[in-house]
């Protein structure tokens, strides 16, 4: 294992800067930002618009290691690992030291935890870095409600989703270009997908994480 994995790891389990309380009440927080459900996005507020879209940080992959841990390094199959945690606390950096284009979020979105709990969970990090809520009200499920909510939210927001419905978000948000991939692999979680508001579509752009050893640098 690398020096810089083995850092991550032991800073995951030791030192995960997360509170139990403070993700129960922002998943439980009514969101200020979230519209009715529409069957695409309409057209955004004035002023630039930009979506970060993430997925969720590793996760277990069976009854074996590597093993999902809670905030507080215990056993829980619907958390993160620790390779996600490492990740989680590494997307800080990314989101906020303004390198590589990723500007810093101002609205925070994760895909409610109704079974995982890892979509809050890889932004926990961030948020307290930059003191701001989590908006996770909106179903993992409910692609239409997630892309209206990003579309009526002025500035940058930061959405962390589930793999599998992340190319249904991108589709909810209407006219995109290029078009996105039709589906997200289930070995990636080292891609950033950004959404730039460009008239009453999207610009749309990846950008490979760069975060942990085994990131690819290149997108889906």
């Amino acid at each position: 294992m690398s020096p810089r994995n083995d850092v991550d790891r032991r800073s995951a389990i030791r030192a995960v800067g997360v509170g139990a309380a403070a993700l129960g009440l922002a998943a439980c927080a009514p969101s200020p930002h979230r519209p009715a459900m529409t069957s695409s996005a309409p057209a955004g507020p004035p002023g630039s618009q930009t979506l970060y879209l993430i997925r969720h940080a590793e996760k277990p992959t069976g009854d074996g290691a590597p093993y999902g841990v809670d905030d507080q390094g215990r056993p829980d199959k619907h958390s993160l690992t620790a390779q996600g945690w490492a990740r989680a606390h590494a997307l800080v950096g990314l989101f906020t030291s303004g390198q590589r284009g990723i500007a810093t979020p101002q609205h925070l979105f994760a895909a409610r935890p109704d079974g995982s709990r890892r979509p809050p969970e890889t932004i926990t990090p961030l948020a307290q870095r930059l003191g701001l809520p989590i908006d996770a009200t909106i179903s993992a499920d409910d692609a239409a409600a997630a892309a209206a909510a990003a579309a009526a939210t002025p500035g940058i927001a930061l959405m962390a989703w589930e793999h599998h419905a992340i190319p249904a978000i991108a589709a909810a948000l209407g006219s995109v270009d290029p078009p996105p991939p039709a589906k997200w692999p289930g070995d990636r979680f080292d891609v950033v997908w950004v959404f730039t508001r460009a008239g009453a579509g999207w610009q749309f752009s990846q950008a490979p994480q760069l975060l942990l050893d085994g990131d690819r640098p290149s997108g889906i």
